[in-house]
């Protein structure tokens, strides 16, 4: 299928997810305006879309992590299909993202993408994952790999989700939801967006701005490590099931 102006490949038969979530498709579009140029990481990548909006979108780089090896080759896939693959830029990690956040070096990235399950315990995990319990965790890692004035995009579809915000290392928090929840999936949960029961805005995901500053001194999110004196804190934009009204 194509969307604004990309292909994907989609499955319509063999998984109860067709390879593509379409609620994401105006923040993919945010991710390739602002790829020019820049180290992006996609991490759950799943099927990698937001990887290739960034590679559309002239990304210097695009690594893309994920545990699946099936949706590592799907994410290939539709890079390839869209005639933009180069293995010299576009590198897939095959990982337990919780481990692979460990490994990651200060000051690599601009721009991270991290959608994570809400929750996991495949046996290919060193540990189970649960979003409530270890989104700051995550967020907070993933911001020591990120350059100073970087953007992370964060998501989950966690309905009952809340932010810990103040143990995120963020100078300030801005709720970007209604910018980034296209009209057909805009309603309530009575459904009346599209006159469904099942409305997809009870499940879907909201987004949150974060921007984070901190001094030289400031303590960093792996408990008291100093932030180089060169360094400053990323973007942040957070998204979840639960969003304000």
């Amino acid at each position: 299928m194509q969307e604004d102006g990309l292909k994907f490949k989609v499955n319509l038969s063999d998984y109860l997810d067709t390879g593509l979530f379409l609620d994401h498709r105006i923040t993919r579009h945010m991710v390739r305006e602002e790829s020019a140029g820049k180290h992006v990481l996609n991490l759950f990548c799943y099927t990698g879309s937001f990887s290739v909006y960034a590679a559309a979108g002239g990304a210097a780089s695009v690594t893309s992590a994920d545990l699946s090896k099936t949706y590592l080759k799907w994410a290939e896939d539709n890079m390839e299909l869209n005639g933009i693959y180069d293995p010299a830029r576009h590198h897939y990690v095959h990982a337990d993202v919780l481990q692979y956040l460990d490994e990651l070096k200060i000051n690599t990235f601009d721009l991270v993408v991290m959608d994570p399950p809400t929750f996991s315990n495949s046996k290919r995990m060193k540990d189970f994952l649960d979003i409530q319990r270890d989104h700051v965790t995550l967020i907070n890692k993933v911001l020591m790999a990120m350059k100073k004035d970087g953007v992370l995009y964060f998501s989950n579809n966690l309905r009952r989700f809340e932010l810990d915000e103040p143990a995120i290392e963020a100078s300030s928090i801005k709720n970007i939801t209604a910018q980034t929840i296209p009209f057909d999936f805009q309603g309530s949960c009575n459904g009346t967006a599209s006159g469904s029961s099942n409305n997809r805005l009870c499940s879907r995901p909201s987004y949150w701005f974060i921007c984070l500053s901190l001094s030289s001194s400031a303590a960093g999110p792996h408990g008291g490590s100093k932030v180089p004196a060169t360094s400053s804190w990323p973007v942040v934009a957070c998204r979840w099931a639960s969003a304000p009204a």
